[in-house]
């Protein structure tokens, strides 16, 4: 009778997903998903007509908006740094194509929030979230391997995709309003994969919450 030698076991369900995960963010990259432009055209501002607290509300929210995803160029750029120096080991190809990727997504999106401040006549917000800078730099340093980096990771997009959403029911300009419409999903998809590189099921919420949003006193 044929079996299985006694103590061998296939794959468990957690490898078999982060070789999804790797598979998935391969195709991702290679299709160009969520590199479409970003634009911030739209009818005139909504808020032009509102009172003058209202609007600075509303470029405190895309202020902090922007300093997140201004970190996300940082934190990003800093990972890179250390994959090519062999802090988390020898990384696959993708991993490090998926970090350059997210990273353009999030200089792309820096620049889209920043057009609409400065068609409110603000000046555009080029610094990181300082409160999570500090997170950040006190993190990476830490972080021996693939699976630590992803889980990492994942922290700072979940905040980055949860202050979108949130910021859909908080913003009335109509272009701030287009722009967080079309960067909010592509955040989302970023913490999807990796989920799946962590070996978790990439959907985990009927809705997407924003307990975790960053409030805009991280900026002021």
């Amino acid at each position: 009778m044929r079996g299985h030698a006694v103590g061998s076991h296939g794959p468990s369900r957690r490898d078999v997903l982060r070789a999804a995960g790797l598979v998935a963010a391969g195709a991702w990259i290679t299709t160009g998903c969520g590199s479409q432009e970003v634009t911030s055209n739209g009818p005139p501002s909504l808020s032009a007509v509102g009172a003058s607290a209202d609007i600075e509300n509303e470029v405190l929210t895309l202020q902090t908006a922007a300093s997140l995803e201004n970190l996300g160029v940082y934190a990003y750029t800093e990972a890179l740094k250390r994959l090519h120096r062999g802090q988390f080991g020898s990384p696959p190809p993708v991993v490090v194509a998926f970090a350059e990727r997210v990273r353009e997504h999030h200089a792309e999106h820096a620049k889209a929030l920043n057009r609409v401040l400065t068609a409110m006549g603000k000046r555009p917000y080029t610094q990181p979230d300082p409160q999570m800078l500090l997170t950040v730099k006190d993190g990476l340093p830490a972080l021996r391997s693939i699976h630590d980096l992803s889980e990492f990771s994942v922290v700072f997009e979940d905040a980055v995709a949860q202050t979108h959403v949130r910021n859909l029911g908080e913003l009335t300009d109509a272009r701030a309003v287009a722009v967080t419409a079309q960067i909010a999903p592509v955040e989302q998809q970023h913490v999807a994969l990796l989920y799946v590189v962590e070996g978790k099921y990439p959907a985990p919420n009927d809705f997407t919450p924003t307990s975790q949003a960053r409030p805009s006193t991280d900026v002021t």
